[in-house]
């Protein structure tokens, strides 16, 4: 278990860059889902 904190200190930068391009990766999913849900309810989107 302290093997793995010393791993994740030292790797400290390189895990917050996973996590913001995992937070943006969720994010665009989500957009995307909720975005082909909204045009297929065709609220406003259709012209």
């Amino acid at each position: 278990m302290k093997q793995l904190f010393y791993w994740a200190v030292e790797h400290r930068a390189l895990l917050r860059i996973l996590l913001i391009l995992a937070v943006m990766a969720v994010g665009l999913l989500t957009a995307e889902m909720s975005g082909v849900v909204l045009a297929e309810d065709g609220d406003g989107f259709d012209p």
